[in-house]
């Protein structure tokens, strides 16, 4: 991890075993055993509908268990059963899309067993909780979905419910961000960092609203990917797909 990424991380490490990904927006796994961190961070201004990820940003990996979210309180002890009303993420992953109560909340993160037990992994984080926009979501403004293009061609991007913000900047708030295009490659798993440098991923870090593109002939399948100051995707909420033929 580069030294300007750790300045956007924050909180506990925890320590899992990897059991690989599919997911298009991760790096793949071995099996061994990583540290991994709750995004979004500590300190972090969120939508109430969100998804939170627990783990390496470079390689998604899975989990026997069930991570939740129990909101307030206090954190669960090893051996604890999970409390009714946790935010349950899909037994075995390390995100999950949850909706949790308005203005500023503490929530302990925490790995439960396949008995429903919890274990000693875990971290509380404290976050500051807006209501989520009705419209909240990204649109292509051009090109249109099915369109055929000549290369290079006019990318414009929409955005409703959030604000642009530039790579880098505003790292702590989540209600913010800026676009990418991932090729041939789907919706980027929430809380998976976007590199720098490939060539079928491209990054709009100044908070560009239009770009062109240059592209060989053939089909493509094109998605829109909001991310936070760090290129670390926000997931299907705010990912837009379409496809397109260039000539």
């Amino acid at each position: 991890m580069n030294s300007k990424l750790s300045l956007f991380l924050a909180g506990a490490l925890v320590t899992l075993t990897s059991c690989g990904s599919n997911d298009p927006g991760a790096t793949g796994g071995t099996d061994a055993a990583l540290q991994f961190l709750v995004w979004p961070e500590t300190g972090s201004t969120v939508f109430s509908k969100s998804a939170v990820y627990v783990g390496d940003p470079a390689n998604e990996i899975s989990v026997e268990g069930t991570i939740a979210i129990v909101v307030g309180g206090t954190a669960p002890k090893a051996g604890d059963a999970m409390p009714d009303g946790a935010l349950k993420f899909e037994a075995g992953k390390t995100f999950g899309y949850v909706e949790m109560p308005t203005g500023k909340q503490s929530l302990h993160v925490h790995l439960f067993d396949k008995d429903g037990k919890a274990t000693d992994q875990g971290q509380t984080v404290a976050y500051t909780i807006e209501a989520t926009p009705d419209a909240l979501g990204v649109n292509w403004n051009e090109p249109k979905d099915g369109a055929t293009v000549k290369s290079p061609f006019k990318v414009s991007f929409g955005l409703n419910g959030a604000e642009l913000s530039p790579a880098g900047q505003n790292a702590l708030d989540k209600t913010l961000g800026h676009h990418h295009i991932t090729i041939n490659k789907g919706v980027v798993t929430p809380g998976i960092i976007m590199p720098m440098g490939e060539k079928d991923l491209l990054h709009y870090g100044k908070a560009q609203t239009e770009a062109e593109v240059t592209l060989e002939p053939g089909s493509y399948e094109l998605t829109m990917q909001f991310a936070d100051a760090a290129h670390r995707s926000y997931g299907k909420a705010l990912a837009k797909t379409l496809k397109i033929t260039v000539e």
